[in-house]
C-alpha cells in the first residue's frame, strides 16, 4: 500500500491544483508517494508514462533493453529519427523528465526477463508491456504475494489490451442519490439527474482480483464445460492469445519486414487456439492477421489512456476500477470491451 507523505509545497499545490479539486487531497498525496515501474516503452509505454508523470507520482522507473528503430517513429513520441540505435528507455526518460521536473524518472536498460523477483519489491505498481506470458505470470505471482498492484498489456496493429490484478483492492466510490422533483401541486416528476437534485455520498468498497495465470487458462476450462461462455468472449481476447503465443515462440512482435511469413505463423497459431478452445473457425476471422503489424499512434493513445487511468485509480483508491481485462479492436464496431475473465 502507498504510504502518504507530508504536506504539499506551494509549487506542488499550484501545479496539482486542478487534480486536487477533481479527486481530493488524500488521493493526490497517494499519487505523490507512489513508486511505479513501467517495462516496455514503445508507443503504448510512452503514452502511459506521459500520463503518469503529468499526474504527479513520486517516481517512475522505465525498463527497456531495445534500441530505437524505424517502427518506433510511428507511435513513440519521445524519440525521433536522430535517435536511431540509441536505447529506448534512456532516450525516452530525457523527454519525460521535462514534462514534470517534480517526478523522479530513471531508465533501466536491462532485459526485463532477466530481472529477479526482488527487483519488483520496491514498487507500488508494476506494469509490463509487450512481455512474454511466462514473464508476466511470474511477476504477477510475486506482486500478488507482496500486495503490489500489477498491470500488463500490449498494442499491436489495430489491436490492444490491458490486464489488471489488484489483489484485494479497497477504494472509495462517489454515489449520487437522486430524489423526485415536484412540479407545482401535481405528482412528483421522474427522477432528474442534476447537481441540484442529487446528494453525493462516498461509499467504501472492495474488489478481489484473480491472477493472470488463472485468467489465461479460463477459456480452455470453459470449453469443456460451457462452450457458449467461450463464444461470448470478444474475438480480441483470442487475438491476444495468438499474439502472446507468437511472442513466446519468437521473442518479438510480428514484423512488417517479414509480413508474409509472420502472417502464415499467425494463422497457424490461430488454428491451434480454435482447436483448443473448441471455437467455430468462422467466429475467429482469419482476416485479423492482416492487422497485427506495427504500433499505431491512435491505438496506443486509446489503450494507453485507459491503462494509465486504471493505474491512477489503483494508486489513488478513487473510483471503480476495471475488472480485469480491457480489449480494443480498431476495425470492429465493438471497439472497447471490458471482460471479467477467471472469476467463473
Amino acid at each position: 500500500m502507498v504510504e502518504q507523505s507530508g504536506e504539499f509545497t506551494d509549487d506542488e499545490a499550484a501545479l496539482y491544483d486542478r487534480q486536487i479539486r477533481l479527486w481530493g487531497l488524500e488521493a493526490q498525496k497517494r499519487l505523490r508517494s507512489s513508486n511505479v515501474l513501467v517495462a516496455g516503452i514503445k508507443g503504448l509505454g510512452a503514452e502511459i508514462c506521459k500520463n503518469l508523470v503529468l499526474v504527479g507520482i513520486k517516481s517512475l522507473t522505465v525498463v527497456d533493453s531495445d534500441t530505437v528503430c524505424d517502427e518506433d517513429l510511428s507511435a513513440q513520441f519521445c524519440v525521433t529519427s536522430a535517435d536511431a540505435g540509441k536505447n529506448l528507455a534512456e532516450t525516452s526518460v530525457a523527454i519525460l523528465r521535462q514534462l514534470n521536473p517534480m517526478v523522479r524518472v530513471t531508465a533501466d536498460t536491462d532485459l526485463i526477463d532477466d530481472k529477479q523477483d526482488d527487483f519488483y519489491e520496491t514498487f507500488d505498481v508494476v506494469c509490463l508491456l509487450g512481455c512474454s506470458n511466462s514473464t508476466a505470470v511470474r511477476v504477477d505471482h510475486f506482486c500478488r504475494s507482496k500486495g503490489i498492484k500489477f498491470f500488463s498489456g500490449d498494442a499491436v496493429g489495430l489491436f490492444g489490451y490491458m490486464f489488471t490484478d489488484l489483489g484485494n483492492h479497497h477504494f472509495a466510490e462517489e454515489i449520487t442519490k437522486y430524489g423526485s422533483v415536484t412540479s407545482g401541486n401535481g405528482p412528483p416528476s421522474k427522477k432528474v439527474r442534476s447537481e441540484s437534485s442529487g446528494d453525493v455520498k462516498v461509499v467504501k468498497r472492495s474488489l478481489s482480483y484473480v491472477s493472470l495465470e488463472r485468467s489465461l487458462g479460463q477459456d480452455v476450462k470453459l470449453a469443456s464445460k460451457d462452450k457458449a461462455a467461450v463464444k461470448r468472449l470478444t474475438q480480441t481476447y483470442f487475438v491476444m492469445k495468438v499474439l502472446n503465443r507468437f511472442r513466446e515462440q519468437f521473442g518479438r512482435r510480428p514484423l512488417l519486414k517479414s509480413r508474409e511469413k509472420d502472417s502464415e505463423i499467425l494463422l497457424s497459431l490461430r488454428d491451434d487456439v480454435v482447436r483448443e478452445c473448441s471455437l467455430d473457425s468462422a467466429s475467429f476471422d482469419s482476416e485479423f492477421s492482416r492487422y497485427c503489424f506495427g504500433q499505431l499512434s491512435p491505438i496506443c493513445t486509446i489503450v494507453g489512456g485507459v491503462l494509465a487511468q486504471e493505474m491512477i485509480k489503483a494508486i489513488s483508491q478513487k473510483d471503480v476500477p476495471i475488472k480485469n481485462f480491457f480489449f480494443f479492436n480498431g476495425f470492429s464496431h465493438q471497439s472497447g470491451i471490458v471482460e471479467n475473465i477467471g472469476d467463473q
